[in-house]
């Protein structure tokens, strides 16, 4: 198994935000939909992990994003009697 350093995908687009786009902590975590403090530590688990790898020469295994869970169908079926 290839030993490597996980990157979530959220860390990925935290750490591109700020420094491919250059976008303040406000401006980022609008973006992504979180608060400044969850944007914070996502933004500093990245730039953590990102030093380890360079560091170490470690590869850097980024993992894509979850697809958003389905519901499953109604057991009962699709329209519910009254």
């Amino acid at each position: 198994m290839l030993n490597g350093i996980v990157l979530f995908h959220d860390e990925l687009e935290a750490f591109r935000l700020a420094y491919l786009e250059g976008l303040n902590v406000r401006e980022a975590s609008a973006r992504m939909n979180v608060s400044e403090a969850t944007y914070w530590r996502i933004l500093d688990s990245a730039r953590r992990k990102i030093a380890e790898a360079l560091a170490y020469t470690k590869p850097i295994i980024i993992l894509p994003r979850e697809p958003p869970q389905e519901t499953p169908p109604d057991i009962e079926g699709d329209e519910k009697k009254s």
